[in-house]
């Protein structure tokens, strides 16, 4: 037995601090592995639609009403079961307790503990419904490698892990059953062929029994107790290899306990007797490519499953059919890409004969005792597997669950949350009303990979965009005096209007993942000039994409790679590996890439597009000013070049990543000093070296408040601090903000021009948080 070990980290924002709304990221997805989501979120949460997931290294428990359907109260609070108190805007409590890639998290059947294990094999079990969601147990060696998935017994005292062993170590074991208290072993579960499960269940009643499927060998293997052991009869032999090739990709049994489904690669359902495991049916070709996930409805007469050929498919047990079919991957094809869906084969017949059109029955009805005994890997079967070799892989749908109320949700390999509505007289009451009467899946956006660089519109309050290391834009807006946020999208590449030459790879992403830069998104800035708005953002695919928010059209190369971007009204400057470039109109005006005698990390520009700002990495800040260089007839515009001013030395130790100006100041910071300089009484220092130097690691960002008298600082150190130019003695400080660093920082007025304190961050861990600061500005700075 591993040693328990006492959690000291600090698992999550801390509630003191004024978090007033968060949208945390989407799902992690990786091509090929099943996304483990939870909707069964305990008996505390049972009336509200909550779905629990992993991304990264973080579980997140999401709050989804008002998001997939439903309404809300629109009260200043929300009172979360347990006994959480969450302003309104904040629907989702992210956890941070894991050092490694979190890969399946359950909650207990009582929805007081959370278990979640990562790709080290690490499990923890942690408290949900306490403010400071204490680790219960910590097993540093649950599984040799990662755990696929996590199983609860009925009474929230046992836990069933499955996943991969070692091949090397035969006393390794690929699946386990433990006490959840103190990490007792209760049994020895059946082992898998080359030490690797994909998934197990737990029976939600007496007698007790687990279910494992193989990783690898395409086995089921029952177990009963406690103490648990594999049951080895006639009848249970023959029941394990019902799945024919490949992996048994999920197992889940049936809230009354009477009947279990698996589903796998071999792309069948497979339905066993819950007590005797005893076969009782399956459905072969359910979905023309692999099944990643199945899950029941709370009456446990409707089975979701979801596949990698981009569909969902809801199957009656009590008919013993395929009763809906909802294409997501033709859905998403037709919103991303529009048009272009119609040039790409008829949407790939990535759905097969088995599909049908969206919101309607699907044609080909499956009986589960017609198809025991059908063969499978016919000739039909076999063209219909050819034609899965597609372009749109963010299509594909990795994970599936039923959320309270049964409104089936699904997960793409995109990331995005699909709520699927359910047909007329299918569920309860209130299913029919989450969904509002929809015909057509509801997509939940977002971002799926950390937030790299943020940008706020300097004409519409409340409106700002953000980008992230997989190339990823979206679109946000702030409102209700800056307590809600609310993602208006996805910003989609699209091909340029002035380009003729039809090239593919400048339209729109034909993956559906969504990119807009090939690679990761380092910075942004919003600009209005000419009566027209732009969005700007330079990523590591050397090169400048410019949109409107909502589409990216053009595109402009670049001969080396961008590392920041400052603006002022309508000047803009990009900072890159060999010097600065200097845009307007969308257009670069400066002669190429302008070379500097030293390497700059940080740029701004300031508001009469007069001055430049560069943080060198030789701890020396740069001021230049822009001046005319030639006129360009045939483009009516004059070429820009920089000439230096004054450089001001001596006042950082360290390399200065961070700039930016305000009326009246200049503000940068290095790895740890914040500096303030008097731009009036030519850069004299304010707040010099060893003042404001409390944070621990690279200071990344700063903002201004609207009045210039409140400075953010935001670091790598997950620290967020305020400093005053009034009491420049005090602080605030906001520990633990972002897990992984503060990418962005602003202050921001909502979209109905109230909030002026409202402070908008986004950081390493994906997520968009907003803080009320008002209150504690008022209290420390009087």
């Amino acid at each position: 037995m591993a040693p328990l070990d006492v959690d000291a980290s600090n698992p999550c924002v801390p509630p003191s601090h004024p978090l007033v709304a968060s949208v945390p990221p989407l799902p992690s997805a990786v091509r090929g592995e099943p996304i483990v989501i939870d909707a069964k979120c305990g008996r505390i949460n049972a009336d509200r639609p909550v779905l629990l997931y992993s991304n990264g290294r973080l579980v997140v428990v999401r709050e989804l009403e008002g998001d997939v359907g439903g309404s809300s109260d629109g009260s200043g609070e929300s009172k979360w079961k347990g006994g959480l108190s969450r302003p309104h805007g904040v629907k989702a409590f992210v956890y941070r307790g894991h050092m490694a890639q979190v890969t399946a998290a359950k909650f207990s059947p009582s929805g007081c503990y959370v278990a979640s294990a990562d790709a080290r094999g690490h499990l923890r079990v942690w408290s949900y419904d306490n403010p400071e969601h204490l680790c219960k147990l910590e097993l540093s060696s649950a599984m040799a490698g990662p755990v696929r998935d996590i199983g609860w017994d009925f009474e929230s005292r046992r836990l069933c892990v499955a996943g991969e062993g070692s091949k090397t170590d035969s006393s390794s074991e690929c699946a386990r059953v433990i006490q959840w208290d103190t990490g007792v072993t209760c049994g020895e579960l059946g082992q898998h062929t080359r030490n690797r499960a994909a998934s197990c269940a737990f029976k939600p009643s007496r007698p007790m029994r687990i279910a494992t499927g193989g990783g690898d060998d395409s086995r089921v293997l029952f177990n009963k107790g406690p103490p648990f052991v594999r049951v080895v009869d006639d009848k249970t032999m023959a029941s394990e290899k019902c799945h024919e090739r490949g992996a048994v990709n999920c197992l889940r049994y049936s809230p009354d306990g009477t009947k279990i489904a698996s589903v796998g690669t071999d792309r069948s359902v497979v339905f066993y007797e819950g007590k005797t495991l005893e076969l009782l049916g399956r459905m072969a070709d359910v979905h023309t490519n692999s099944i990643y996930r199945c899950d029941w409805s709370s009456d446990s007469k409707y089975l979701v499953t979801c596949s990698a050929d981009g569909s969902a498919k809801l199957i009656d047990m009590e008919a013993g059919s395929e009763l809906q079919s909802w294409d997501i991957l033709g859905e998403q094809r037709n919103r991303i890409l529009g048009a272009k869906a119609a040039a790409m084969g008829g949407a790939s017949s990535s759905l097969g004969d088995s599909a049908s059109s969206l919101g309607s029955p699907a044609p080909k009805k499956k009986s589960a005792t017609e198809l025991i005994t059908s063969p499978l890997g016919t000739t039909a079967d076999r063209q219909g597997r050819s034609a899965q070799l597609r372009p749109d892989v963010g299509g594909m749908v990795m994970g599936c669950a039923f959320l309270a109320g049964d409104l089936p949700v699904a997960v793409c390999l995109n990331g995005e949350i699909a709520a699927l509505p359910l047909p007329s007289g299918v569920g309860p009451s209130s299913s029919a009303s989450a969904s509002g009467g929809a015909t057509a899946p509801k997509f939940l956006t977002g971002h799926q990979f950390p937030v790299s660089a943020m940008a706020c519109d300097p004409v519409q309050p409340g409106r700002f965009y953000t980008g992230d290391t997989d190339g990823v834009m979206c679109a946000w807006e702030l409102g209700q005096g800056g307590r809600s946020l609310a993602a208006l999208g996805r910003i989609e590449r699209v091909a340029s209007e002035s380009n003729d030459s039809g090239e593919e790879s400048e339209g729109a992403d034909v993956s559906l993942m969504n990119r807009v830069h090939t690679g990761a998104i380092t910075s942004m800035t919003c600009i209005h000039n000419s009566g027209r708005g732009a969005v700007l953002s330079a990523g590591w695919d050397d090169a400048i994409r410019i949109g409107d928010g909502t589409k990216v059209r053009d595109k402009v190369e670049i001969e080396a790679q961008p590392n920041a971007i400052g603006r002022g009204t309508e000047l803009v400057a990009v900072v890159t590996v060999k010097g600065v470039i200097l845009m307007k109109d969308n257009t670069i005006v400066s002669d190429g890439i302008i070379d500097l005698p030293f390497q700059a990390l940080s740029v701004d520009v300031s508001a009469d597009d007069s001055t430049v700002v560069l943080g060198g990495e030789n701890c020396n800040i740069y001021v230049y000013s822009v001046h005319p260089r030639s006129f360009d007839a045939s483009a009516g515009q004059k070429e820009l070049t920089l000439k230096q001013e004054r450089v001001l030395e001596g006042g950082h130790l360290k390399p200065v990543h961070s700039v930016r100006l305000s009326s009246d100041h200049l503000a940068s910071a290095d790895v740890r000093d914040v500096c303030v300089w008097n731009i009036g009484d030519s850069y004299a220092p304010i707040i010099g070296k060893s003042r404001w130097c409390f944070h621990t690691q690279r200071i990344v960002c700063l903002a201004w408040s609207e009045d210039g008298s409140v400075l953010a600082s935001g670091g790598n150190d997950d620290s967020i601090y305020l400093w005053s130019m009034t009491k420049k003695t005090k602080r605030v400080h906001y520990s633990f903000a972002h897990r992984g660093g503060i990418s962005g920082l602003e202050f921001m007025k909502a979209g109905d021009g109230n909030g002026t304190m409202t402070l908008v961050s986004v950081g390493a861990d994906g997520c968009i948080n907003a803080w009320d600061v008002a209150d504690d500005v008022a209290k420390k700075f009087g």
